[in-house]
């Protein structure tokens, strides 16, 4: 049973922020390793272009998951209000 005074979306929301800053500082941290070590250490037979664009790629998935969580979100909270 949740004690807690916040709503379920405000946590999960909190949540999210969380996340989204930890996949942020571990692709950093990735990125600054290949430039500083020269190799990539998570796949060492990847090129660099093709590893750019797997990355683009990564990101460009959390941005549209990212959006279509607030639009959801979103008509949730109004249909919570329109009642």
């Amino acid at each position: 049973m949740d004690t807690s005074n916040t709503s379920p979306i405000t946590r999960q929301g909190r949540r999210q922020k969380v996340l989204g800053l930890a996949f942020c500082v571990s692709l950093v941290g990735l990125i600054a390793s290949i430039f500083l070590t020269g190799r990539n250490p998570l796949f060492p037979g990847i090129s660099g272009p093709l590893l750019a664009l797997l990355f683009f790629l990564a990101a460009a998935g959390s941005v549209i998951g990212l959006a279509v969580i607030r639009l959801r979100r979103t008509a949730e909270e109004s249909q919570t209000r329109d009642k």
